[in-house]
């Protein structure tokens, strides 16, 4: 399997997992942070024959597909769209198009072949408020999820383009303060459940049909690492996992990925790993010996995978990709041939002998260079 990622250059790869190898998508793309991607989404993949169309919204405004028709094709950009609201924070592939989202609340509907954005639709999720800021949204059941700082968790009805939900803050602490809004990242199972990250740290567990209050809240799983207290290590990335058990995988600025159990809601397991903030997180949906594993990527240029039915906490497959990753989802990939896995043990094998010729040269030159006194 393999990950197409986006990095703040504006550069599009494709990383293996299977060699260990990130290759760029177009080697024509000159880099620079005024193009870099913000957002990747996938659609129409097809694990058997490794047909994938997948979407990235760059900072300058353009939305570009980019399109495959087999595994051992190349990818081939097919329509770029210009116009999108700046600062976009969310992109999802619906029946209807390509729905995005801008900081400024500007949500724009987009046709697949358009070549300017918001050709199906554009509305304002802000509804004239003032400092409006959305940091983080998420598509199911043709229901949209949007939150922010200082924005309430809001379910939106895409067919209706109105609010039918809007969540209710917490209660006041002990000192009868009232605690910050700040939605940071949404992961929903349906239209009726969502979770929450706060970029206070805190996991929240949403029952629309109960209450406007989270039904949970777990806190304290970053714990003071470093002298940072769990407030300043906010979550950064939210998935869920099936297997092996039913929860969310959560990832933060300080790089810290660890999984809660949506049963007992409590932390079952802690990956690591990452040595910075981890931006994306994906679950493997296709079937085969990658499913249900989840990758991230983020700040420290790679982009890991790790197995979470393993007790071992260290990544599973590790690929470097040379700059900051911001966004990273799961594509189909050739899997290794024979030949290429006796090539790869022949260049680790000869790799070891040459440390050890290097380290015996080393200790024969110590040896010369004793004084005897």
């Amino acid at each position: 399997m393999a990950l197409v990622t986006g990095d703040e250059c504006g550069l599009l790869k494709l990383a293996d997992l299977h060699r260990n190898t990130a290759t760029r998508i177009d080697e024509h793309e000159v880099q620079a942070r005024s193009r870099g991607i913000l957002k990747i989404a996938t659609s129409a993949v097809d694990a058997t024959t490794g047909a994938t169309t997948f979407h990235a919204a760059r900072r300058d405004g353009a939305l570009e597909t980019w399109r495959r028709n087999a595994t051992e094709e190349p990818f081939s950009r097919q329509s770029t769209a210009a116009g999108l609201a700046p600062s976009t924070t969310f992109l999802a592939s619906i029946d209807r198009g390509l729905l995005t989202c801008s900081a400024q609340g500007r949500a724009q509907l987009t046709s697949l072949n358009s070549r300017r954005a918001g050709d199906v639709g554009t509305w304002d999720l802000a509804q004239g408020q003032n400092n409006y800021d959305v940091s983080c949204g998420c598509v199911v059941d043709d229901t949209l999820f949007v939150g922010g700082r200082e924005c309430e968790l809001t379910r939106w009805d895409l067919e209706t383009r109105q609010p039918s939900w809007k969540a209710r803050n917490v209660r006041r602490d002990n000192l009868d303060m009232r605690r910050p809004v700040w939605v940071s990242a949404i992961a929903a199972p349906s239209a009726h459940e969502v979770v929450i990250g706060t970029k206070y740290g805190e996991l929240r567990f949403y029952d629309l049909r109960a209450s406007r209050r989270p039904q949970c809240e777990v806190k304290g799983i970053s714990g003071d690492k470093g002298g940072h207290q769990e407030c300043d290590r906010g979550i950064s990335a939210l998935c869920l996992t099936r297997e092996p058990f039913p929860g969310v995988c959560r990832a933060d600025v300080g790089g810290d990925i660890s999984c809660v159990d949506a049963r007992t809601r409590r932390m079952c397991k802690r990956l690591a790993g990452p040595a910075g903030a981890v931006w994306a997180l994906d679950v493997c949906e296709f079937e085969g010996e990658w499913e249900h594993r989840v990758a991230g990527a983020g700040y420290d240029r790679h982009v890991m995978c790790w197995n979470l039915s393993s007790r071992i906490q260290a990544p599973l497959a590790s690929v470097y990709c040379k700059q900051r990753l911001m966004d990273a989802r799961w594509v189909p990939a050739l899997a290794p041939r024979d030949d290429e896995d006796e090539a790869r043990v022949e260049e680790e094998h000869d790799e070891d002998e040459d440390e050890a010729m290097a380290f015996g040269e080393e200790e024969e030159d110590s040896d010369g260079d004793e004084i005897d006194w």
